[in-house]
């Protein structure tokens, strides 16, 4: 256990994690009745639905009990349940898929004018075929700048690799397949040098293309904590 979690025995913590998984029932059953009016009314079918969360929570993985400051999978693998005309039946998508991906995906799918940011895009055609183009979705890309305490941290996921740029810390590199638990970081590892460099230079490109100004400008010697510079060669 770590930090204030510490305190807590094994009692405490199930009902921690109980309440937390009440609460999650209770939205399941209000949204229940938004699918249930639906139905009702006749316009299930017709209706565009996605069920999702905001972010997860860690639960006490890592002997942690919040979301904050972490780049865990507990706190950014959230459900992502979509339904309607255009999506296919009863499939699993295994593509890597961001919660800023819905905006131009819904546009799509409701036939509406398309709109073209750096930042995120559509997978309507995934959706309707997860098996058409799974591999141009193997990578993701997430930032976090805290909640009362700002921070920078970049994430960077890249088919089974994961790579957590933070500026304020030392940066993390795990293998999800081998190591799912994310409890061997091996951004260390001298034979994982060429990965880190060249994972960070693609968080780079990421921020340059969003205007990320937040990092891409800084000229403070912090930012001499990446692996490689905005340059990429250094």
């Amino acid at each position: 256990a770590q930090g204030i979690w510490s305190q807590l025995n094994e009692e405490q913590k199930r009902e921690a994690r109980a309440c937390y998984f009440a609460s999650i029932s209770e939205i399941d059953a209000q949204f229940g009745r938004v699918i249930d009016f639906l139905a009702e009314t006749g316009k299930l079918d017709d209706t565009i639905i996605v069920m999702c969360a905001d972010h997860g929570d860690l639960l006490g993985a890592h002997g942690l009990f919040f979301k904050d400051i972490s780049a865990f999978e507990e706190v950014y693998q959230v459900p992502l349940i979509v339904r309607g005309p255009g999506v296919a039946k009863n499939a699993i998508c295994q593509g890597r898929v961001g919660l800023h991906d819905l905006c131009p995906t819904l546009i799509e799918l409701a036939g509406a004018e398309s709109i073209d940011v750096p930042d995120s895009r559509s997978c309507a055609e995934f959706l309707l075929d997860p098996a058409v183009n799974e591999q141009a979705f193997d990578s993701g890309y997430a930032e976090y700048h805290g909640t009362r305490f700002p921070l920078a941290q970049r994430i960077y996921w890249q088919g089974d690799w994961k790579f957590v740029f933070n500026g304020f810390d030392f940066d993390e590199l795990y293998n999800l397949a081998a190591d799912p638990a994310e409890m061997r970081n091996l951004a260390g590892d001298p034979e994982q040098a060429d990965r880190v460099r060249s994972m960070m230079s693609e968080i780079w490109t990421r921020l340059e293309n969003t205007g990320d100004r937040a990092l891409l400008n800084s000229h403070y010697y912090s930012m001499r904590f990446a692996a490689v510079g905005p340059n990429k060669t250094s």
